[in-house]
């Protein structure tokens, strides 16, 4: 009998029915139609990482987004961010920016000339001279003052973006504390007995909760709200280069009422993701009405869906087509791809259900990239938990981690960037690009690669659980196991691979029995096992450790099949 060694995870909620792992590998078929001999797709374990930069003491720490373009490379740590070398050095000085308890991704778009940042519900535009916030105009009209709240009488309203900066009121200058609404607001300092007269303030950050860039303009949504701004044409620092946005230069999501939880450009569309549906809107041109410029973007009739988005840090484009996290108030986080504008869930039951079981989904980051025709979406729940993977290329589901003490646990790489040469960039990346990641909760950047087969040093633990073997609830006299799988590949100390099995629907394992995977240049090194007794119901688990290259291509048992 051929075992089915070239899988994914698929753990149901009921272990009878399915038992399925797959840690640290993932599937490939075989395509060249001549080679049937042994099978149709062989197990390829996940690529390893070497050390690139520790950038946690010239940077910050934790790394908090990476990004690259034009052969060039951006690193975010902490409250900081910089240019770095193909050597791993940080190029010009470290810039300042917003960091928040959670340490939240920092996101980075550039339009050719200026990189745009958005960090912890700040957004900046750095044109090489350093970051500059990007705010709105500032707001004076009439108010009443007494102790420490403030009322509004006439002129502009307030808006949450006011939180820290300075507020004055006949000449009576304070901090806002808090913003209670468009109407009141606290301060830091009480200005004791009852103030009445003009008020005057700082410019408002513009609170953002995402961002994006598209057809020239650089585009935030607003946090708590169903507003998104965008910039002055290929210039995110304002027409004044002093970071002040148009106010009158926003949209407003419609088709539900639901706030904006993320935005997304691909496909020359921007994608609006709210809590609960989303809508998608394109850029028709800016016209002069009555002397005034129009807003360039149009929603998309019809394409909208009753989809919210969990995370804002889900969805993601990938090859023209557009992830995401997707849930409302009906149901739970699945995960979907948009064919046009329609929702294709591509998560199984099984792995909806891990997701249910672990409250994950709020907190997920999304990443992707191609390697060998594999391309991957990544997606890093945090708190502990392993990444789920998908492959678009086999449509299979897979996990991937770090094995300590028994236990494997987060992956540690929630970042990714690709940087090639560029003829416009005088940086040397090396023939062929380089996968970089990082995220584990250190400033360590590493390069990733299938050519590396360790974890920066240490062993790469992965793991396959196999399908049910079943004979109609008869007993199964299990014999001889084979396992044709590439051996001899190491340069250090000789891996091993573990086999056990259960026969209790996949809740214990036993019988763990170790075989050798083959000392340096052993290529022809035989991977077999005993008989193993009988049951009437079987899973088998293969666990191996190893900085040796991992290749499993089929698996081979001796099965009789009884009658009662």
């Amino acid at each position: 009998m051929r075992l089915a060694l070239a899988g994914q995870t698929y753990n149901a909620r009921t272990l009878a029915a399915s038992a399925q792992a797959c840690i640290n590998a993932y599937p490939e078929r075989i395509e060249d139609p001549q080679e049937t001999a042994k099978g149709g797709a062989l197990l390829i374990g996940c690529p390893g990482k070497h050390l690139f930069a520790a950038l946690g003491g010239t940077v910050g720490t934790p790394m908090r987004g990476i990004w690259s373009g034009g052969g060039r490379l951006w690193y975010a740590g902490g409250t900081h961010y910089a240019e770095i070398s193909p050597a791993g050095a940080v190029v010009g000085s470290v810039r300042t920016i917003a960091d928040d308890a959670s340490h939240s991704p920092v996101l980075f778009f550039a339009n050719g000339n200026q990189l745009f940042i958005v960090s912890a519900g700040h957004a900046y535009c750095d044109n090489g001279a350093g970051p500059v916030e990007i705010t709105l105009p500032t707001l004076s009209g009439t108010a009443t003052a007494l102790d420490f709240f403030v009322d509004w009488v006439s002129g502009d309203q307030f808006n949450s973006g006011l939180v820290g900066k300075t507020i004055t009121v006949d000449g009576n200058t304070r901090t806002v504390l808090q913003v209670l609404g468009p109407t009141t607001l606290t301060v830091t300092a009480t200005f004791g007995g009852l103030v009445s007269g003009d008020f005057t303030t700082q410019a408002p950050s513009l609170a953002v909760s995402s961002g994006a860039y598209g057809d020239g303009y650089f585009i935030v949504s607003v946090a708590n709200s169903r507003q998104f701004n965008i910039s002055p044409l290929f210039n995110g620092i304002g027409d004044a280069g002093d970071g002040v946005w148009n106010p009158l230069d926003f949209g407003v999501k419609e088709s539900y009422p639901d706030y904006i939880r993320s935005i997304l450009w691909s496909n020359e569309q921007l994608y609006l993701f709210g809590t609960d549906s989303f809508e998608v809107w394109q850029n028709i041109g800016s016209q002069v009405s009555n002397g005034v410029a129009t807003f360039p973007f149009q929603r998309i009739e019809g394409a909208t869906g009753k989809y919210g988005n969990v995370s804002p840090n889900s969805p993601i484009a990938i090859g023209g087509q557009v992830f995401f996290l997707g849930g409302d108030s009906t149901g739970q986080t699945c995960a979907y791809v948009l064919a046009g504008f329609t929702p294709k869930r591509i998560s199984t039951y099984a792995i909806e259900s891990q997701w249910t079981n672990a409250l994950l989904g709020e907190g997920a980051v999304s990443a992707s990239y191609q390697e060998e025709g594999h391309t991957f979406w990544e997606i890093s729940f945090g708190s502990g938990q392993l990444t789920w993977v998908y492959d678009l290329t086999t449509g299979a589901w897979h996990q991937r981690g770090t094995y300590t003490a028994g236990n494997f646990g987060p992956y540690g790489r929630t970042f990714h960037t690709f940087i090639t040469n560029s003829t416009s960039s005088a940086n040397d990346w090396g023939a062929g690009g380089k996968h970089l990641v990082g995220g584990d909760g250190t400033g360590n950047v590493y390069q990733q690669s299938l050519n590396f087969y360790d974890d920066a040093g240490s062993d790469i633990t992965g793991q396959r659980a196999l399908p049910y073997l079943y004979n109609g609830g008869n007993r199964m006299y299990f014999g001889r196991m084979t396992l044709d799988v590439q051996t001899g590949t190491t340069t250090g100390a000789t891996p091993s691979i573990v086999r056990e099995y259960s026969d209790d629907h996949g809740s214990t394992w036993k019988t763990p029995q170790s075989a050798s995977l083959g000392a340096t240049s052993d290529t022809s090194k035989r991977v077999f096992w005993p008989v193993a007794g009988s049951s009437f119901g079987r899973v088998y688990r293969f666990t191996w450790t190893s900085s040796a290259k991992i290749g499993f291509v089929t698996c081979d048992h001796e099965v009789v099949n009884g009658v009662t």
